[in-house]
């Protein structure tokens, strides 16, 4: 299989041209829309692209060439962190709780770099390590945060998703929490080698969740449009 290197170089990589360049399309016509409007596109918005490879492509070329922000979502695996990242995308969000889920229901399946109780915070803290280690300009964002045990194991990530209900449960905590686990001091010191970086493949619990999740927000986008579009009618 390709590592994330090879999928970043247009000459060693198949992709569907047509999902790249609709990506990249409804971007520019969104960002068109915005502008339209008074928003200062490039300074304050973040375009949130889904982790396929088609999609990190068209984040590259949108944060490279037209200096969108762009997130890219849906990230499930090494090798969709290393590409986003090598892409110079702003935000990479990977998603502890669905990861876990993954791979408790397919216990035969974790990898060596991941055999622990909670394989989520594990890759997530690998993510942010990479990223810090390289000096690369990329923010990781933990989304899918289910309790506070995850969250403190997390603490010292650029940015968390946390729940309300979780927050007050943080705050509840006596005393403090000490050092935070991450720091790009401490990622100086993580375990990589270019070597471990290209032989990154994407992996079965990436493809099923990515797949899950793309299907997941389609069906939402349309019923999202579908009320929006009976809400204009109804007005008129």
């Amino acid at each position: 299989m390709c590592s994330p290197c090879d999928l970043m170089r247009f000459d060693a990589i198949r992709y569907d041209t047509i999902l790249q360049n609709t990506a990249i399309i409804q971007v520019q016509e969104l960002a068109r829309i915005l502008h339209d409007n008074g928003v200062e596109v490039k300074s304050k918005i973040l375009f949130k692209i889904p982790g396929t490879w088609e999609g990190i492509l068209a984040a590259k070329m949108l944060t490279l060439q037209q200096e969108f922000g762009c997130q890219v979502t849906h990230v499930y695996s090494m090798a969709q962190a290393t590409a986003a990242a090598d892409a110079k995308v702003a935000v990479i969000q990977p998603y502890v709780g669905r990861i876990n889920d993954w791979y408790r229901a397919n216990p035969s399946k974790v990898p060596r770099e991941l055999e622990t109780s909670n394989y989520g915070v594990n890759l997530v803290k690998k993510i942010y390590n990479f990223v810090k280690k390289y000096d690369m300009e990329s923010k990781v964002v933990a989304a899918s945060i289910r309790n506070v045990d995850e969250a403190i194991a997390l603490a010292g990530i650029d940015y968390m998703i946390l729940s309300p209900s979780l927050i007050r449960s943080l705050a509840a905590l006596p005393g403090s929490f000490g050092p935070p686990a991450l720091s790009p001091e401490g990622a100086g010191s993580a375990g990589f080698t270019p070597q471990d970086v290209r032989g990154y493949e994407l992996g079965e619990c990436a493809e099923e969740l990515l797949k899950a999740s793309v299907t997941s927000a389609g069906a939402t986008v349309d019923k999202v449009e579908e009320v929006l579009a009976n809400t204009a009618i109804g007005n008129m």
